[in-house]
């Protein structure tokens, strides 16, 4: 039987310190490889919240454009020109959702008239704001005579319950036959925008 014989000039507790040291070295290793790893797992899991943080804050601003949008369209102008020739009347209706404001109006290329006080037009079926036509019916009549027909540009100013200022525009298909006026009004157009200014 061979055996081999280390022999070491130091003490036990020598030898205890080394050996304590080398653990100490490996269990610092061990701690910094997994810290590192740890490290990259926390860095990676930050990265993916950020992300998904961005992810949710878009979807977040999407979603509040979408309500505003939506909460718009209640105050939307929706409106309708209807004639009613039994008695001469230009009846304005408000199809929207909410109350509207009507300020003034121009016919042609008239003088634009605006009122001291709205005329407020609520959604309802049975609800409108009429312009008395009797003057208007005159004037066809003295330009077209007993026959004949125009285009009549015509315009109404609005605001909506945010107080948001509109111009609809219209034209009129005035028609005269016989000396009875028929008015089919067609809408051409409502742009935002503040009448009192232009």
């Amino acid at each position: 039987m061979v055996g081999i014989c280390i022999y070491y000039a130091g003490s036990l507790g020598d030898i205890f310190t080394i050996w304590q040291a080398k653990l100490q070295s490996f269990t610092r290793e061990k701690e910094a490889a997994e810290n590192s790893s740890l490290r990259s797992e926390i860095s990676n899991l930050t990265k993916t919240v950020i992300e998904k943080e961005r992810a949710a804050t878009e979807a977040n601003a999407k979603y509040l454009k979408i309500n505003e949008e939506l909460l718009s369209l209640n105050y939307a102008l929706s409106v309708d020109l209807i004639y009613d020739p039994g008695v001469h009347q230009l009846k304005i209706f408000n199809r929207g959702k909410t109350n509207i404001f009507l300020w003034g109006t121009k016919v042609n290329a008239g003088v634009k008239t605006i009122e001291r006080q709205p005329r407020v037009i609520t959604p309802t079926p049975d609800s409108f704001y009429y312009l008395k036509m009797e003057e208007m019916e005159k004037d066809i009549l003295a330009k077209l005579g007993p026959n004949g027909e125009s285009r009549v540009p015509f315009e109404a100013y609005f605001e909506n319950a945010k107080s948001q200022r509109y111009i609809a525009k219209f034209l009129w298909w005035v028609v005269v036959a016989d000396n009875k006026i028929t008015i089919h009004t067609q809408n051409v157009g409502i742009d935002r925008a503040d009448w009192a200014k232009s």
